[in-house]
């Protein structure tokens, strides 16, 4: 191919288009950001840049200037292009949460609200820039951002900016984000889950059962090496369910059936610690079903054999 033709003003210009829309090929791929390719790319350009003109032999530092400005204002508009218009699409996809300590925090009237996020327990002293947010984060937060593949390895690095996703977080929430979960509304339902019921409310439901929209769902136990007071329950065919139990010796993804108010889910309790398989199955909806004969009959004898001054220990059914 004639060397003119290939490098004509067109398709310099295709070429440009490519290098600031080509992080969504990396999007598509479902990975994050290679150097080495990114390398590869950047030895094109310079290969492109010098050829394109005759006169950069005779004068390098124009040749120098021309390509570093072409390799920099593709970046710019790359990132500026992906974080702006195709942040909300790689998140809703991609997002990731992680509990953090702050390390540094700023605000000027220029900049606005500036810090700086080192994760819980990390011992390599990488931390995380979030800006331009309407809140302080304080000592302990949590942060979200697109974590595509490889994101961890050498050699590879993300493009999309991170964001302050509370300031205010639970203890529990921090302990289940420690190494990283997929955002979603269990994280923000377990803060609500968590402040909203008391030892006396879930007494109070026992014996009321009658009076509440109650519905079994199945759950699986899942726990934190560094939490010693809690386990979750955690609804895997659901977005939103997510509890915290207290700790008791199981074992890992043991199987339970959780007992809660429709309208109030922060009002529920383990009623089968070792369901068998049928049951579970049957139960294994997003929000549920109603109580099977058998499970009211169980209800009914609790509601009766409960009373206010039973000790917490009594409120973890068993069989």
């Amino acid at each position: 191919m004639d060397k003119q033709r290939l490098l004509s003003k067109k398709n310099i210009f295709i070429f440009f288009l490519f290098c600031v829309f080509h992080f969504r090929i990396y999007y598509y791929l479902g990975i994050s950001v290679p150097i080495y390719v990114e390398l590869v790319i950047v030895g094109i350009v310079f290969w492109i840049v010098k050829n394109s003109n005759e006169e950069y032999k005779e004068e390098p530092i124009i040749y120098y200037f021309f390509t570093f400005f072409f390799v920099f204002a593709y970046y710019v508009l790359g990132l500026a292009i992906e974080n702006s218009l195709f942040y909300k699409q790689v998140a809703k996809e991609y997002d990731m949460v992680y509990s953090s300590e702050l390390v540094y925090c700023s605000s000027t009237q220029k900049w606005g609200i500036q810090g700086r996020l080192q994760l819980l327990d990390d011992t390599t002293g990488t931390t995380y820039f979030v800006g331009n947010n309407y809140d302080f984060p304080n000592a302990f937060d949590l942060f979200a951002y697109p974590k595509l593949a490889y994101a961890d390895y050498p050699g590879f690095f993300s493009i999309y900016h991170k964001r302050l996703l509370d300031n205010e977080p639970t203890s529990l929430q921090l302990a289940y984000c420690r190494n990283g979960e997929r955002l979603s509304d269990k994280i923000l339902n377990l803060k609500k889950n968590v402040n909203a019921v008391s030892k006396e409310d879930i007494l109070n439901y026992i014996l009321h059962f009658r009076q509440h929209d109650n519905r079994i769902v199945s759950a699986v136990v899942e726990k934190r090496h560094f939490v010693s007071c809690f386990m979750f329950a955690n609804v895997l065919q659901s977005d939103d369910k997510l509890w915290a139990l207290k700790y008791r010796d199981v074992e890992e993804g043991k199987k339970v059936l959780i007992i809660y108010d429709i309208s109030s889910p922060h009002l529920f309790f383990v009623i089968d610690w070792n369901p068998s398989d049928e049951d579970y199955e049957y139960y294994n909806t997003k929000e549920g079903k109603n109580p099977t004969f058998k499970y009211l009959l169980k209800l009914e004898h609790l509601s009766t054999k409960l009373q206010p001054s039973n000790d917490e220990e009594e409120l973890m059914v068993d069989d």
